[in-house]
């Protein structure tokens, strides 16, 4: 966290282009969400208890700086994934980039997939709220 954080202060000050930037640490009530057998139901990662969300904000001048913005968002979700010691990426859907694969909002169990979709398919037949990060 320590790495990630000095990465994002020295690429977040008042000079530089991202200096309205947010790093947003989230913690949440967890003794609900444990207490569902993550067997019964869809939703993956639960035993994430923590979120480290940056949100690298700038007003773009063109391609360059973009890809910086890019590169460095990249960068701080490479040292976070691998200071949390998995090996497979937790993505909160509502945060995500835009990059990432169904198993990494949804979860690498292939049976949440499929539960997922068949309700999706039964509440959303018509794919009316498939905008952002669609399981189908």
């Amino acid at each position: 966290m320590q790495q990630a954080y000095k990465l994002y202060a020295s690429q977040a000050n008042v000079s530089g282009p991202f200096h309205n930037s947010i790093f947003m640490f989230e913690g949440y009530s967890t003794q609900g969400v444990k207490a569902v057998d993550p067997k019964s139901a869809a939703f993956a990662f639960r035993s994430d208890n923590f979120l480290a969300a940056p949100l690298i904000s700038y007003e773009s001048t063109g391609s360059d700086l973009d890809q910086k913005a890019i590169d460095l968002g990249q960068q701080l979700r490479q040292i976070l994934l691998k200071g949390s010691g998995r090996s497979e990426l937790h993505t909160y859907v509502n945060y995500a980039f835009g990059t990432e694969t169904p198993q990494q909002w949804y979860g690498y169990e292939q049976w949440r997939q499929d539960k997922l979709k068949a309700l999706k398919q039964k509440y959303d037949p018509d794919g009316k709220f498939s905008f952002y990060a669609p399981i189908v």
